[in-house]
């Protein structure tokens, strides 16, 4: 992933669409999440993705519209 952007890399490797984006997302966080757990422990990586994960929650829900 050396280019400037996401959407450079996504681009690079010939993804454009939401789903092939989506996956590239979710390699590139597998990969900082092990990265991340040998660097800062289990316990801290836990508190931060969690944290992550009711922030993601969050923004989820105010987009979601009754129909």
């Amino acid at each position: 992933m050396l280019r400037p952007t996401f959407d450079d890399v996504a681009e690079a490797n010939g993804f454009s669409g939401p789903l092939e984006k989506a996956q590239l997302w979710a390699g590139f966080m597998s990969t900082a999440n092990g990265a991340m757990y040998q660097q800062v422990g289990r316990e801290q990586a836990k508190i931060i993705n969690n944290g992550i994960e009711a922030a993601l929650v969050d923004f989820a829900r105010s987009k979601l519209q009754v129909v």
